[in-house]
């Protein structure tokens, strides 16, 4: 009795190895596609975090700005809020964790790519250090560029200087904030001044 059981031929075998072999591939560039996907996904949703963090920190601080009247021998010789525009300095009541709260003189500048927030407590009156308090708000920034309003009507001015670029209060009625980070440019922060005394 002979057996008439046919197997596959080399060419059947070739063929479906190749047709598999296909298939294996196809799938394993649909799942690194994909990976690739989820970690830009995933880069884009911290930068948006962390542009929404940092945009509320700086609009929360800026409006929290007080017009602080500096004294000279009784006499009142300016308000504390200068800047221009590479840096800002200001007023403002804060609660740093650790640090007894109340007004806090802080500082905005740019320095080596890295957006720095400096704290001194009270009226910082010398020049800032290094050795001051400081936190980096963001790495990575190519531009920080500030503008100051004197009323809402006015153009944006570079420079602001207390009594002298405003006799009233000493205080812009809006300042305006332009990053680029990464290459990209931030939506620009406008924030209106609270112009009450503390």
């Amino acid at each position: 009795m002979t057996s008439k059981t046919r197997g596959f031929t080399l060419i059947e075998l070739v063929v479906s190895i190749a047709i598999l072999s296909l298939i294996v591939l196809a799938t394993v560039t649909a799942m690194r596609t994909l990976a690739n996907t989820q970690a830009r996904l995933e880069q884009k949703a911290e930068a948006s975090s962390q542009m929404q963090l940092v945009s509320n920190y700086l609009r929360q601080a800026l409006s929290d700005a007080k017009p602080v009247t500096m004294l000279e021998l009784g006499v009142p010789s300016g308000v504390y809020f200068y800047g221009n525009e590479s840096y800002l300095q200001f007023v403002a009541p804060l609660a740093i964790s650790g640090r007894a709260g109340g007004l806090w003189s802080l500082r905005l500048a740019l320095q080596e790519g890295q957006l720095m927030a400096q704290y001194q407590p009270g009226l910082q009156l010398a020049e800032w250090t290094d050795s001051d308090l400081s936190y980096v708000l963001l790495s990575d920034v190519e531009e920080f560029a500030v503008a100051y309003r004197v009323n809402a009507y006015d153009d944006w001015v570079a420079d602001w200087d207390g009594l002298e670029s405003r006799p009233d209060s000493g205080m812009p009625s809006h300042v305006r904030l332009q990053l680029k980070v990464a290459g990209r440019y931030w939506p620009v922060i406008i924030v209106a001044m609270n112009q009450s005394l503390p």
